[in-house]
């Protein structure tokens, strides 16, 4: 997979918070593909533009990506320029995202990979599932902030697959978890107390 689009080197080495461009990760991304045939992706946690790009090459899609990272600037113009109207970027706090997108978009399918502390967490996941998007993909599930948020909805949510994939940074490797869930749309109200 071609990833020259994406010009953010220098963020790559000041830590973790990106998929790296693996076979475990493409895998993944294939096996999710398969299962959820996605065509119309929220994507929560734009950093450089790997993930996104994962998707945009291995889903027939259009991709909507928020993002706050430093890095965002850069990247977004790459990305916009290779994708053009297959993919929409904005830089703004994922809490906005349901006012932003009630009554106006309709997704199938939402990558999950912004904060990883509970209360972001667990606001990230709650939006997607009031816009009444089926499938979750959660990315770092093997945070307990994460697992923690997660936790909430296991009313509504039922988990579908777990991927592991390795990544590393300044020769440290560390395994990380992703988890791929079926929202019971019709349970939704059970959310409500």
């Amino acid at each position: 997979m071609n990833l020259d689009h994406i010009i953010e080197a220098d963020a790559l080495k000041s830590g973790w918070g990106w998929m790296p461009p693996s076979d475990e990760v493409f895998k993944m991304f294939e096996r999710v593909n398969t299962l959820c045939q996605p065509k119309n992706v929220l994507e929560i946690g734009f950093f450089v533009g790997h993930s996104t790009t994962y998707m945009l090459e291995t889903f027939d899609c259009n991709v909507t990506s928020y993002g706050m990272c430093k890095q965002f600037s850069k990247s977004r113009e790459s990305m916009l320029a290779k994708y053009q109207d297959r993919l929409r970027i904005y830089y703004i706090q994922s809490f906005m995202i349901y006012g932003t997108h009630i009554n106006k978009d309709s997704f199938d399918f939402a990558l999950v990979d912004g904060s990883h502390h509970y209360e972001v967490a667990a606001c990230d996941i709650l939006q997607c599932i009031m816009l009444g998007i089926p499938w979750l993909l959660v990315d770092n599930t093997d945070h307990s902030d994460v697992q923690a948020a997660l936790s909430l909805f296991d009313e509504v949510v039922d988990l579908t697959e777990v991927f592991l994939y390795n990544s590393t940074h300044k020769n440290v490797s560390k395994v990380n978890e992703a988890r791929l869930y079926n929202v019971r749309t019709n349970d939704i109200q059970k959310l409500i107390r």
